[in-house]
């Protein structure tokens, strides 16, 4: 009999040994269901970011397209410029154009 007590005892140790680890296993996944909300908003706003990100990178590739272009334009007047500069005086004098 005093056999039969050790062996339910042990089995008993068992059981509660498991029901320790099952509980443990429940807060850990209660803990992990409580962080999901914040996982999912830190998501969102990390999407939200790159979406803000991409707009601004388009906007700047915009923006560099036109100082290309007003820079470009502004070549050509400076240009044209040093191209009247270069004249020689005699054609100033007179009025004399070069052929374009």
């Amino acid at each position: 009999m005093l056999k039969r007590i050790e062996e339910q005892s042990v089995a008993l140790n068992e059981q509660q040994k498991m029901i320790r680890d099952q509980q443990n296993a429940i807060r850990d996944q209660e803990i992990q269901l409580r962080l999901l909300p914040d996982l999912k908003a830190r998501e969102e706003n990390e999407r939200k970011a790159n979406e803000q990100a991409e707009l601004e990178n388009a906007a700047l590739k915009k923006q560099i397209e036109a100082l290309a272009e007003a820079n470009e334009a502004l070549k050509q007047e400076v240009d044209k410029k040093e191209a009247l500069l270069k004249r020689p005086l005699w054609k100033k004098f007179f009025g004399i154009s070069d052929p374009a």
